[in-house]
């Protein structure tokens, strides 16, 4: 049985260039250990000892946190990829209130003017609750319908 995701490390100068992408989107100094790239652009996170394993040998269908997804050289963070860069990002951050929060979590877009550029991280609180995409007119959600909550 064929993986879903072919797997490879990025070496040194493709993990820096990911960095430069959200240091540049969030003005975040966070630094991973080692990352990984699928075939269709998502990056995981895994730990420097990882990197000493054989794959070959071994059949696993998943390895690693998945943080974020790569396309057209623009980084979009999942719900935890947004909880780690989030505590230093500086920058493209939306405070958004319990209400807001509530219509987030069912994977519903907000509407209204948003200070922020391209992809930006929610805050509510003190936590970091996901990643969005500000347009003219709204707040585009990027929450997985397996992970929305239905009874909030």
């Amino acid at each position: 049985m064929q993986p879903k995701e072919d797997l490879r490390i990025l070496n040194s100068r493709e993990k820096k260039e990911v960095m430069k992408l959200i240091n540049n989107q969030w003005d975040s100094d966070f630094s991973p250990d080692v990352l990984l790239e699928s075939n269709n652009g998502k990056i995981y996170l895994v730990s420097r000892g990882m990197a000493n394993i054989e794959w070959n040998n071994l059949n696993i269908d998943r390895v690693g946190l998945y943080f974020a997804r790569l396309k057209d050289n623009k980084v979009r963070l999942t719900i935890e990829g947004s909880q780690l860069v989030g505590p230093s990002a500086k920058k493209n951050i939306i405070v958004i209130d319990d209400s807001q929060l509530k219509s987030w979590f069912r994977g519903e877009d907000l509407d209204g003017k948003f200070n922020g550029e391209g992809f930006v991280l929610l805050k509510h609180g003190v936590d970091f609750v996901g990643c969005g995409k500000v347009t003219s007119e709204k707040l585009l959600n990027f929450v997985p319908k397996a992970r929305r909550a239905e009874l909030i």
